[in-house]
């Protein structure tokens, strides 16, 4: 899918579609489950990941109108009820993502 999405002055939500796009997508409002995990069971701890989660969510509402829910250091069992939860009260029309903050390169121990 080929999306351009850009913040407009008044805090909405622009998109232009590019050749090929559903029209319908344009009118549908935007979801959006954020996680952030500092805390894993046999990995060393993370510095900024949380806080990483609570700036995309932030920007994710306020310069985008975005509906979102965050969750921090959740269980597997968390996110899955959460994305099942998504599902069906969202339906199959509803555009989601899905933003993990997690391990990406960890050097020297400075996660």
């Amino acid at each position: 899918m080929n999306l351009t999405v850009k913040p407009k002055e008044k805090k909405d939500l622009a998109v232009e579609a590019k050749q090929g796009l559903d029209t319908a997508l344009l009118n549908t409002k935007y979801h959006a489950i954020i996680i952030g995990n500092n805390s894993y069971k046999n990995l060393p701890k993370l510095k900024t990941a949380i806080a990483d989660a609570k700036e995309v969510e932030r920007v994710l509402k306020t310069q985008y109108g975005f509906e979102t829910k965050l969750l921090l250091d959740a269980t597997r069992n968390e996110i899955l009820t959460t994305v099942n939860d998504f599902r069906k009260r969202l339906g199959s029309k509803t555009f989601m993502i899905n933003i993990r903050s997690q391990f990406s390169n960890c050097r020297n121990g400075d996660c």
